[in-house]
């Protein structure tokens, strides 16, 4: 995450964004991402939130089973 201030003050706390439920699934989607501006980098209740992608082979199932393998 790169260190700005000014950057991580104005991010968008998701817990404040209201979504229509009234809304087509593929239109919620659009109007959450105009409302929180970044889908990659938002507050969630305060906490940043910094989603990024790496370029090794590994998947997020991977990741979360060696994850699990360690702490037991």
């Amino acid at each position: 995450m790169k260190d700005n201030l000014g950057k991580k003050t104005s991010l968008i706390d998701i817990k404040d964004i209201d979504i229509n439920e009234d809304l087509q699934p593929s239109e919620r989607i659009q109007d959450f991402i105009k409302s929180v501006k970044n889908p990659y980098l938002f507050k969630c209740e305060g906490m940043i939130v910094e989603s990024v992608f790496s370029t090794c082979n590994h998947t997020l199932t991977d990741r979360l089973k060696q994850y699990f393998r360690i702490v037991e």
